[in-house]
């Protein structure tokens, strides 16, 4: 059972700038792999024979450097060099990672955006700060996805795998799943939960999956929900559902039909129609339709096991 702790934001548990080097040190207790200015360097005991050829030994733990600077830590791993001398002699970090991290590990990522593989086992993945990824090998349709819920409280993920040895990890602090074949949304009160509700305040639909990544991508990047809310208002399939010159007594009991499935009562479409007239703008009530509680309570329970989105780039 390895711990991993990520100092700096990872892609594949490997720095996202290198995966290959050549070994530039070998002693008794380490092994350096370098490429530049990055490093990998694997502590544990290693036999080596009279003409300096490494004979046996135990992987106990690693580190990898990007620029001289710590990126990721492993300990409490034990991997024979028998199982990996070849990967050594290529200068193979990432592929070491799949036989470091083949057990029952524990994950912490970083403050920024992540994308950790746990491999084999049933792991433990904390993605820390940022919007992070847990990355799978399969198809979508090999995982079983459910929330964990205190009460009404999602507090985490199960991902199960039926098809490998993936085993099921346990998920806190991780926003996105990434399949061979998919790419799932399960941050229902983040970005992607929100630019999943806004289609139904909207367009009284289901997101199509390259349209609600698109929405996700903008958030993720640092557009504002009223931002997206005003791109939908002025959007063609807006303008084509309800034509042009919609008053605000229609745009409001749109958006009654949309959240509520019911023609507004006439206090509720007196408050909102007045709230338009006296300057608020039609995007920041259709964010409030679209967070509000009847909204969330109606979505929650089709996006709660996670949602697919066909992410920008």
């Amino acid at each position: 059972m390895a711990t991993v702790n990520f100092f700096t934001p990872v892609t594949g548990n490997s720095p996202a700038t290198w995966s290959t080097g050549t070994v530039t040190r070998a002693t008794t207790t380490e092994i350096t792999i370098t490429n530049g200015a990055n490093s990998a360097n694997y502590i544990g005991a290693y036999q080596f024979s009279p003409e300096g050829y490494l004979l046996g030994g135990t992987i106990n733990a690693y580190e990898k450097l990007v620029g001289g600077a710590l990126a990721s830590r492993v300990t409490g791993t034990s991997v024979s060099i028998e199982t990996v001398d070849s990967l050594i002699a290529a200068g193979d970090v990432s592929e070491i990672d799949a036989y470091g991290l083949a057990g029952a590990d524990t994950f912490t990522g970083s403050a920024g955006k992540d994308f950790i593989r746990g491999y084999d086992g049933d792991d433990r993945i904390d993605g820390g700060g940022g919007i992070d990824t847990a990355v799978y090998s399969g198809n979508l349709a090999d995982y079983t996805i459910m929330a964990i819920t205190d009460g009404p409280t999602i507090t985490g993920y199960s991902v199960h795998s039926s098809a490998n040895n993936e085993g099921t990890d346990i998920l806190v602090n991780v926003e996105r799943l990434r399949f061979a074949d998919a790419t799932v949304g399960i941050d229902t009160s983040g970005n992607g939960g929100q630019a999943y509700r806004l289609y139904q305040a909207a367009f009284d639909r289901v997101p199509d999956a390259p349209g609600l990544g698109a929405q996700i991508n903008g958030l993720d990047n640092g557009m504002s929900l009223l931002q997206i809310a005003q791109n939908f208002i002025d959007s063609a399939e807006f303008g084509m559902r309800y034509g042009a010159g919609l008053s605000n007594e229609a745009f409001v009991t749109q958006l009654y039909a949309n959240v509520l499935d019911r023609a507004p009562d006439a206090p509720g479409l007196a408050v909102q129609v007045n709230a338009l007239n006296s300057g608020m703008s039609r995007a920041q009530l259709l964010v409030n339709f679209s967070e509000s509680a009847e909204n969330q309570a109606n979505i929650i329970g089709v996006i709660q096991d996670g949602f697919v989105f066909s992410p920008v780039g």
